[in-house]
């Protein structure tokens, strides 16, 4: 695994390649893997440099967004289940939660004619309202009934 040192020396970042798949993991047990404004510039360092390696399927990364594909096929493919999608990838997004990062499926494969699943990463708590998220474009929800006497 590659390694890469943000200012002060610590190896706060892991870097590892293999098959397509790039890896980044964060290196500081000790402080509970808290991010810090250099982890951050490191990670961005990274990520612009991954973005231009065609094997990586970062497809963009402007301002606060990361735009990524996932390209194996998945069991939903044609299915018309965005919404078992979107439940599958429950696991992703808690995960990237945990390391102050949110997930947004944009395509999904389980939308006919869809190879491909496309996704937005963004940092906890920023907004996502114009991204369009698979399964609330695919299967909006539905209004509320209103009650006879309203």
């Amino acid at each position: 695994m590659a390694r890469s040192s943000p200012p002060g020396g610590e190896d706060a970042l892991l870097f590892d390649k293999r098959g397509g798949v790039a890896t980044l993991t964060l290196n500081r047990p000790d402080a509970r893997n808290a991010l810090t404004s250099a982890v951050f510039l490191d990670m961005e360092r990274m990520l612009l440099e991954i973005a231009g390696d065609s094997d990586v399927p970062i497809t963009k990364i402007a301002d606060d967004t990361v735009f990524a594909e996932i390209h194996i096929q998945c069991g939903h493919r044609g299915t018309g289940n965005v919404r078992g999608c979107h439940r599958m990838m429950e696991y992703d997004r808690k995960m990237l939660e945990r390391i102050g990062g949110q997930l947004v499926i944009l395509r999904s494969q389980a939308e006919p004619g869809v190879k491909i699943c496309k996704l937005a990463i963004r940092k906890a708590g920023a907004s996502t309202a114009d991204l369009a998220h698979a399964h609330e474009r695919t299967h909006p929800r539905p209004v509320p009934a209103r009650g006879l006497d309203a």
